[in-house]
Parts: structure tokens; C-alpha cells; sequence
């Protein structure tokens, strides 16, 4: 289930090597493709994020360029379950050139808000 991630017919002027919000839950996920960056992310450049999620079903992102628009994502997904929350971060290998992507992480810090 979804509205169209990055580079969907729903999506259209967004590239599809993006970055953007999915949800997952017990049985499904839901992909935001409104979370999608307006330009896509190209390989050996480095990137920064800054991404809050909290416990009200809520998450967000941006880099020091672009802020996607905060998501709730309580309105597609059944029902938040503390015990089983949690940030996944992944990569899939659709970038047009054929080469993989990697994530690398520094000055990672935790908390709550």
C-alpha cells in the first residue's frame, strides 16, 4: 500500500534514487512519496540528515537544503506499538548508474522530544 514513493507516476518530478518516509507495521507498510527530496541523491557525495520520529506517530527529515514535509503516520498505519517502534534506515540499488549505495554514520545522538 502506498501513494507513490520517489520517481512513481504519482511522484513524477522527483527522481527515483531518493530518500523518503515508508511505515511499517504488522501485515504492511505505506511509503510517503510527499517526503520525497525535490532532487536526487547522487553517488560519492556526502550527505546530512537530521531525522525526529517520536511516539505520537510522527516523523520527519531534512538536510540543510530541503525540508520534506512532516508525516503522520498514524493515518495509514493501524496503530503505534511502543514495544515494537522503532527507525529503520535502508538502501535499495535503483540508481540509474548501476552502482550500490552505502550508509555511513557519524555524530549520531539520541533522545527524546
Amino acid at each position: 500500500m502506498n501513494n507513490g514513493g520517489c520517481g512513481s507516476a504519482s511522484w513524477p518530478s522527483v527522481p527515483v534514487y531518493n530518500a523518503q518516509v515508508e511505515a511499517y507495521w504488522s501485515g504492511g507498510n505505506w511509503i510517503y512519496g510527499e517526503s520525497c527530496l525535490t532532487s536526487g541523491l547522487q553517488n560519492n557525495v556526502t550527505y546530512n540528515f537530521t531525522l525526529q520520529a517520536n511516539t505520537n506517530s510522527w516523523v520527519a527529515y531534512w538536510t540543510p537544503t530541503q525540508s520534506p514535509p512532516a508525516i503522520y503516520t498514524l493515518t495509514q498505519n493501524p496503530g503505534f506499538n511502543p514495544n515494537n517502534g522503532g527507525v529503520l534506515f535502508g538502501t535499495t540499488n535503483d540508481n540509474p548508474s548501476g552502482g550500490d549505495f552505502s550508509l555511513h554514520f557519524t555524530s549520531v545522538g539520541t533522545g527524546w522530544f
